[in-house]
């Protein structure tokens, strides 16, 4: 049965869809684009695996904003091989392209992608004690961490998600935010 959408419901979510991604944008703008492949992976990991050159390529040289969502799904390994700074760059593409259109993702396909973000931000206490967790998730700005508790609500309000899950993240963002408030003092 093909699911009926309330023109009306249409127009708001178009709308709020601009406002979050203007929010999305703005909080990461001042990120710069990595330069080179060390810039982008090899900080931490001497050895790339050759499927990783692949998916990384995919994103050298190219803005955040010039990432389609067949690139991140297609590529999602390039996800957990980018240095923390290519992640936070990169961030932004994947929260906007995750939540563009997402009433239309009726398989579900966006799924893995936002998990990606969901998982890490499950466990606080793995975020400060696990040098790849906090070198991505407790670095981040307050307005970054905000457009991503934003795009959070915004990608599970149709309850797609196991509730906790998300409560759990969303927690954490809490938690972060103040964390963050307190380093920008």
């Amino acid at each position: 049965m093909k699911k009926v959408i309330d023109p009306e419901q249409v127009r708001y979510d178009a709308v709020y869809e601009e406002i979050l991604f203007n929010k999305i944008t703005t909080a990461f703008s001042w990120r710069e684009r990595p330069k080179d492949m060390w810039e982008l992976s090899f900080e931490y990991s001497k050895i790339i695996m050759p499927d990783d050159e692949i998916a990384l390529k995919q994103f050298l040289g190219k803005n955040w904003s010039d990432i389609t969502l067949d690139i991140y799904m297609n590529y999602v390994d390039a996800l957990y091989a980018f240095t923390p700074l290519a992640y936070a760059y990169y961030l932004p593409g994947l929260l906007i392209t995750t939540a563009k259109d997402i009433a239309t993702d009726e398989k579900g396909d966006r799924r893995e992608l936002i998990n990606t973000v969901i998982f890490p931000l499950m466990n606080f206490e793995e975020i400060l004690s696990d040098s790849y967790r906090f070198d991505r998730w407790a670095k981040l700005t307050v307005d970054e961490y905000l457009a991503i508790k934003d795009w959070l609500m915004w990608v599970t309000k149709d309850d797609i998600y196991q509730e906790e899950d998300v409560v759990y993240s969303l927690i954490n963002l809490g938690k972060l935010i103040e964390r963050a408030k307190k380093q920008e003092k």
